[in-house]
């Protein structure tokens, strides 16, 4: 059995394992040898198939969680939409003042140059 092969039955994989690990505590409860020999071996064979099944679901959560959605490597994966560019220079261009004297450009946050010191707007 791969236990790799379908991780949606793992849940079922985890209880079979746990109803074995019930059935080797019964049986090596029994008196005899025979018995508590093939106890013992149904007990280690469902904690082998729990723990095999938790650690994967465990590493799988693990390597999920792991992708980082800011990868820089990935950046060029998904190219840009045409649209979005003209609407980010749009933008820019409505903020931007052009001195007339020394023809500096700047924000129009700004009242006077900072090149030249000339009033802005006149």
């Amino acid at each position: 059995m791969r236990f790799e092969a379908s991780p949606p039955n793992r849940p079922t994989r985890i209880v079979a394992g746990l109803a074995l690990l019930g059935i080797g505590i019964g049986v090596t409860t029994i008196p005899g040898i025979l018995s508590t020999f093939g106890g013992l071996g149904l007990f280690v064979t469902g904690l082998g198939v729990v723990c095999v099944n938790v650690y994967q679901a465990t590493s799988d959560w693990l390597r999920r969680r792991g992708e980082d959605p800011y990868d820089l490597s990935r950046l060029w994966e998904e190219p840009l939409h045409s649209d979005d560019v003209p609407d980010a220079m749009e933008e820019d261009a409505d903020d931007v003042v052009y001195c007339r004297r020394c023809g500096a450009s700047m924000s129009a946050a700004y009242a006077v140059c900072p090149d030249c010191g000339h009033r802005l707007g006149y």
